[in-house]
């Protein structure tokens, strides 16, 4: 069963893990598609699952006549856990001058980071620079181009002209997204929601609603944006980057049959270490064993080739 971050952190609080509760509260407040994102906990270190690569044909038949078998293809995936986290050292000299809580502090801040790191890198993220690491949806979705320079195919949309970002083709990818497994999203950065809400400014299509966080959330033709404009120090951090100062979004869906994360069992690792005898600090360690799941051939779909200008119809 799939569960979000801020269920996983209900849980945790419930079962007396409290530093594991703040760490996934911190996470869903640092990352809005990580908060948004369910997450399978699975056994063993990696994931193997069919995903539907072509559809059987169908036909009609005269009366006394047989139909002709035909199968749908089948293409087998394979996704690994990848190891994520770090360690907070507080020194011991600061806990006894300014109480417990400082640790809570740091351990805040380190949440934070890691939060923002893995939303980007479901974006961002690419083996070929961090093997330790996992594909984003740039890698995943170039159709034979480079990450920066996408190919069009029918989960990967070029924008009407290379310019200002086209409602039209924004609607061309959100059609591409099945919307029957799972809910639908708008993963862009700050700049491309600004664009969009410009233009739309008095329209019905957007909405503005407020998240758990008292944070403001835009909608699109019903489906929330999710921005990523952070990832630790790094600001606009998913200001994707492709190819001659253009930029893209992802139409996505999340949920078991669609677009969703694994962790290893037990899911995230909040660990006191105390005092290390090599030093007078106290240390926590975070560990995360997660992976990044496109279970469905029309869960993901990325629109590219548009600037950094106010949005045109």
């Amino acid at each position: 069963m799939a569960l979000s971050i801020i269920e996983a952190a209900k849980i945790a609080a419930n079962n007396g893990e409290f530093k594991k509760a703040g760490v996934l509260a911190s996470f869903a407040e640092s990352s809005p598609l990580l908060r948004a994102m369910p997450i399978v906990t699975i056994p063993g270190n990696s994931y193997a699952y069919a995903r539907q690569a072509e559809l059987p044909t169908v036909a009609y038949r005269a009366v006394n006549q047989g139909f002709t078998p035909s199968e749908g293809k089948l293409e087998i995936r394979t996704e690994a856990l990848k190891l994520v986290g770090g360690e907070v050292d507080v020194d011991r000299a600061l806990v006894q001058q300014m109480g417990a809580d400082v640790r809570s502090v740091h351990e805040q801040m380190k949440s934070i980071a890691l939060g923002q790191t893995i939303g980007a890198n479901i974006v961002k993220g690419s083996v070929a620079a961090d093997s330790n690491g996992f594909d984003g949806l740039k890698v995943r979705y170039g159709g034979g181009g480079s990450a920066a320079n996408p190919v069009a195919s029918s989960q990967i949309i070029a924008n009407a002209t290379q310019g200002a970002l086209s409602l039209k083709s924004l609607d061309a990818a959100i059609d591409a997204v099945d919307k029957s497994i799972g809910r639908r999203y708008i993963v862009c950065n700050q700049a491309t929601r600004r664009n969009i809400t410009a233009f739309l400014r008095t329209s019905s299509q957007i909405t503005v609603t407020r998240d758990d966080y008292g944070n403001q959330v835009y909608s699109y033709a019903g489906l929330d944006m999710l921005e990523l404009d952070q990832n630790g120090n790094t600001q606009a951090s998913a200001a994707f980057g492709d190819t001659g100062s253009t930029d893209s979004l992802y139409v996505v869906a999340l949920g078991e049959g669609g677009l969703h994360m694994i962790q290893g069992a037990g899911g995230i690792s909040v660990r006191d270490l105390g005092e290390i005898p090599t030093a007078p600090v106290f240390r926590t360690r975070i560990d995360w064993a997660c992976g990044l799941v496109d279970a469905h051939v029309r869960c993901v779909a990325r629109l590219f080739n548009f600037t950094n200008a106010t949005a045109v119809a």
